[in-house]
């Protein structure tokens, strides 16, 4: 159980003892040790004088006070711990960091006594002096919870700053495809074209059937015969085919000339035996 240190009791040995770490004053340390001797705390004295005398050179007597005050609490000497964290007006001068850490370890202890609203206000007071302010690794989980707690009651969240984001560039207009309807001309004189040269063979099929049909005489042999017949086949054939592609492109045509937008049609074209074409065969 934690023994509660009155400060006339410390005030009577701060005035034998002097006010500060002038000529001729003992080391905070010294004083803690004779401090915890008359509070007949033997084993936490014994830990002051140990580390008083292997104190690092140049080190301030606030930090000898923290490092005394840690060792006692790790070692659950609390009562020490407070006899000793009583010294601290013995430390000046004294940076604000230490202020903020022995505030802290105050805070510390009366948690360890069971006082949340003390440990409250000494947490807030070390805050203020030094907001970022952290206790020791070894503070138990519920402290150092306390302690967040009322860091972020001190120090809301900032809102996140608005970073100005620049404007995407405007997307570059697409290109205007090429409408079909300004190419329907292509296909229509390929069309009227093989149209035209399809009409021509077909003639000479027509013109090659009839002089077998009346038995022209210049047909005087056989082989004549036979040539006449073929060369009228090959014109008939190649007649159909030009027709046949003649009216695929004009069809084409049409569908460029009056749809006129690309991708908006499906277009299919079926080619077939022209109508009324003459089949020619040899006639004995």
């Amino acid at each position: 159980m934690m023994v509660a240190v009155g400060w006339l009791s410390l005030l009577s040995f701060t005035a034998h003892a002097g006010a500060g770490p002038g000529k001729g004053e003992k080391p905070v340390l010294v004083l803690a040790a004779d401090a915890l001797a008359k509070r007949q705390l033997a084993k936490a004295s014994a830990v002051a004088a140990q580390m008083a005398r292997t104190v690092p050179s140049g080190e301030p007597q606030a930090r000898s006070l923290l490092r005394l005050v840690d060792a006692l609490y790790q070692d659950l000497q609390f009562d020490g711990a407070g006899v000793a964290l009583q010294l601290a007006a013995h430390c000046e001068p004294i940076s604000i960091t230490d202020q903020a850490q022995l505030g802290l370890r105050r805070g510390l202890l009366q948690m360890e006594s069971i006082d949340e609203a003390g440990a409250r206000r000494a947490f807030q007071e070390a805050l203020s002096l030094e907001r970022t302010a952290r206790l020791p690794a070894f503070a138990p989980p519920k402290t150092a919870e306390l302690l967040e707690e009322i860091r972020s009651a001190l120090l809301p969240p900032p809102p996140p700053a608005l970073a100005a984001v620049p404007k995407p560039p405007p997307a570059p207009e697409p290109e205007p495809a090429p409408s079909l309807r300004s190419w329907a001309w292509a296909p229509a004189a390929g069309g009227a074209a093989m149209g035209v040269a399809g009409g021509a063979l077909y003639l000479l099929a027509k013109g090659n059937y009839d002089r077998l049909a009346r038995h022209d005489p210049a047909l005087a042999t056989m082989e004549q015969v036979l040539a006449t017949a073929q060369a009228g086949q090959v014109q008939q054939a190649c007649a159909v085919v030009l027709f046949g592609a003649g009216g695929a492109a004009l069809a084409t045509a049409a569908v460029f000339a009056f749809r006129g937008e690309p991708g908006s049609f499906q277009a299919s074209v079926q080619v077939g035996p022209a109508p009324g074409v003459v089949v020619m065969g040899v006639f004995p």
